[in-house]
């Protein structure tokens, strides 16, 4: 659930319970998280949905994208940059141990692996540059 304000977030409750009892579904407290868009260090009670604490996040993954409580892009670029640092160097040792030294197969590992972790979600790095620079 994504909410942007904290006192619309007891309204959203009520829409999804309200929903679930309607289509008979039941939602699984266990796995529902909260994110809350905000821009300050504010503080908010627990939330709560059937007598269950629902737990609050900091970012969570949709559609292979990671989105930021802060709304910030430059996240994640440094996890996407971070992910590739962490295939590229298990690509350097997986070739130092079993010794492979040709160039075109390092090469070619390097462009299967490691790119495909950069460039996963490239498609909105555009949205964090200035048009500034």
């Amino acid at each position: 659930m994504l909410i942007f304000y904290n006192t619309i977030f007891i309204r959203y409750i009520y829409i999804l319970k309200d929903f679930c009892s309607t289509m008979g579904m039941i939602v699984n407290t266990d796995k529902t998280k909260v994110m809350i868009i905000k821009s300050k260090k504010d503080i908010y009670v627990n939330f709560i949905y059937d007598n269950s604490n629902l737990e609050e996040v900091s970012s969570y993954k949709y559609l292979r994208i990671d989105i930021h409580h802060k709304l910030k892009w430059n996240y994640i670029i440094e996890k996407r940059i971070n992910g590739g640092w962490k295939a590229y160097t298990g690509l350097e040792n997986n070739c130092k141990t079993t010794n492979l030294v040709m160039w075109d197969r390092k090469k070619f590992l390097f462009e299967t692996l490691v790119t495909m972790v950069i460039l996963c979600g490239c498609e909105v790095w555009g949205c964090s540059i200035s048009r500034e620079s």
